[in-house]
């Protein structure tokens, strides 16, 4: 059975909603100031924060573009370390825009805990699933953990993951279903193949 690594599932929608929040707005402020700027965005996640707290990050966020227009100085959250500002020279990037946004895949700066976030549900639920069936039927299962971006998804790839962080998350989820799977392959970007070999529980 094939189980893509890609973000957890809230990702787009959360990019979707930066992007509507933010890109005017801040392309204003910057026509304003005749400048420049790269905005790293960490996009809230819904499941961990409430409307008033994602209304509240981006109000915050506007805030601080314009302090660092009117100073000139750039910005960086310290908290999450992604949240920042980059002020630039005047004029605008080739595109014709004067907003650069960069939108933090992960809501965690961890890579092990994205790969958490994006396996851990799905794959308790194949392993309580479709795979304890075929087990039970005497079948041997193998999983292939799949990072090659699906040309049909908006889902993006989590496409940094190693082959070892991803290692550790599953080996963790196995053990807590112990018995199912008999072997674990991995599917780089790159198209290459890796067993996974399994450490004893």
């Amino acid at each position: 059975m094939r189980v893509r690594l890609t973000f957890e599932p809230t990702v787009v929608p959360a990019h979707e909603e930066a992007e509507r929040r933010l890109k005017g707005q801040l392309e204003e402020l910057a026509s304003e100031h005749d400048r420049r700027i790269v905005v790293g965005v960490m996009p809230p996640r819904r499941r961990f924060i409430s409307k008033r707290g994602t209304r509240e990050y981006y109000a915050r966020l506007v805030g601080m573009v314009e302090e660092a227009l009117t100073t000139g100085a750039d910005w960086l959250d310290e908290g999450d370390g992604i949240t920042s500002v980059q002020v630039l020279g005047s004029g605008v990037f080739p595109a014709g825009e004067r907003v650069s946004l960069v939108l933090s895949y992960g809501d965690n700066p961890l890579v092990g805990a994205q790969v958490a976030a994006g396996l851990e549900d799905v794959l308790r639920s194949k392993l309580t699933g479709q795979l304890a069936v075929a087990k039970r039927s005497g079948y041997s299962v193998m999983l292939l953990i799949d990072q090659v971006q699906d040309p049909a998804s908006r889902q993006p790839s989590m496409f940094l993951a190693s082959v070892e962080t991803v290692t550790v998350v599953v080996q963790s989820i196995l053990r807590e279903h112990p018995g199912v799977v008999n072997a674990v392959w991995f599917r780089d970007r790159t198209g290459g193949f890796t067993n996974m070999t399994l450490s004893p529980s």
